[in-house]
């Protein structure tokens, strides 16, 4: 069920498969392609031996049972990472100027009942700890879009269809010129879009009190193709891997609810604009070592017998990104593991295991 969203910012302040090495060409986007070091003439034994040594070993897939614990990964890195020259990075906090935003979007209010009585402009707050804006229309949409992985209704919209105001690759650009002009500016950035068709949202909206009855009153009346929007989930990169933290100091999980800025476009503009986080990266001439992948899957079934023993895990997917600190800061790469805890009584819960990728240690762990 989905409540009524005030905005969750402002509550918020072996490997069996093909073995690579990093200087390989991925053979699709994020995966390694298998090569062979082969020898000549012209290349020593000694740099043979220095070259191998060099490689980063990642398969493209991980089969294997160790106990309770079942690998059956699809491991995802990105194919800009050759020569396994990967280099330190430090992340800056980006700061929001109020004034900013309200020159770009138009007449707001900052003070959330005073909006509420005539729903005149939008409403936004910015701070440290984030932006979030929403018209009218964008609060209405929120109650019609539940971007929870288990439980949620994001499956109901589809992401390959272009709206009628403007096709969706137009709308995106618009976003990012958008936030740009507030002086929101990333350099690099990865996304996934949904067009939400003003048919589904009026049958997925869904407004409910505290006791979770239906409140019908509150629900938009008029629905109609003016409505229709689209939602873009936006996610920095860092050297062609996504940036990845904690959203909300409370969630570990990467997916698509806890992408850090989430916008709703209609023909009109930015409906509604949740900011968690945003950083300025540099990259630095340092060149980081990092382990084996095989390694690395050592230490995540470590930290699962420590989380719990009585429990079986199946792990599915190993995603490589850079992590940040709360505050910004030095960067640090690890692996992002999804998994499916089984337990005893036969309850299944999703579990994030995120490993240091240069040490071995356990980053972050949790079921949300």
């Amino acid at each position: 069920m989905k409540k009524k969203q005030i905005g969750l910012l402002l509550m918020l302040c072996t490997a069996i498969g093909t073995m690579t090495g990093c200087s390989n060409e991925a053979e699709n986007a994020g995966m390694g392609k298998a090569t062979e070091v082969i020898a000549s003439e012209d290349v020593s034994i000694k740099e043979q031996k220095e070259q191998t040594a060099s490689l980063w070993v990642v398969p493209e897939t991980y089969t294997k049972t160790i106990e309770n614990i079942t690998f059956d990964v699809k491991v995802e890195f990105p194919k800009e990472w050759k020569n396994c020259q990967v280099y330190k990075s430090k992340a800056e906090r980006i700061t929001y100027s109020k004034e900013k935003i309200e020159q770009v979007l138009g007449k707001v209010s900052y003070d959330w009942e005073t909006w509420e009585e005539n729903k005149d402009g939008g409403y936004l707050s910015a701070d440290d700890c984030g932006v979030t804006y929403f018209t009218e229309l964008g609060e209405h949409i929120t109650n019609c879009v539940d971007l929870d992985a288990r439980a949620g209704n994001i499956n109901q919209y589809k992401k390959d269809t272009d709206l009628s105001f403007m096709t969706r690759q137009e709308a995106y650009e618009k976003v990012l010129h958008t936030l740009s002009d507030m002086g929101i500016e990333m350099e690099e950035v990865t996304y996934t879009s949904y067009a939400l068709d003003f048919e589904t949202l009026q049958a997925q909206e869904y407004v409910m009190d505290a006791d979770g009855s239906q409140l019908e009153e509150y629900k938009k009346q008029d629905w109609g193709i003016e409505d229709e929007c689209y939602l873009f989930l936006i996610r920095q990169n860092v050297q062609g891997a996504p940036e990845y933290h904690v959203y909300g100091n409370a969630f570990v999980r990467m997916e698509e609810g806890n992408a850090p800025i989430q916008i709703y476009y209609s023909k009109n503009g930015i409906e509604r604009m949740d900011i968690e986080k945003g950083f300025r990266i540099t990259q630095e001439e340092e060149i980081l070592t990092l382990l084996d992948f095989e390694e690395i899957a050592q230490a995540a079934v470590k930290e699962l017998n420590n989380r719990e023993k009585t429990s079986s895990y199946q792990l599915s997917s190993a995603q490589m990104c850079f992590m940040t600190p709360a505050l910004g800061d030095e960067m640090t790469p690890v692996w992002v593991f999804q998994a499916e805890e089984k337990t005893v009584d036969g309850e299944n819960y999703p579990v994030t295991v995120v490993i240091n990728a240069q040490t071995g240690e356990l980053s972050a762990i949790g079921c949300r």
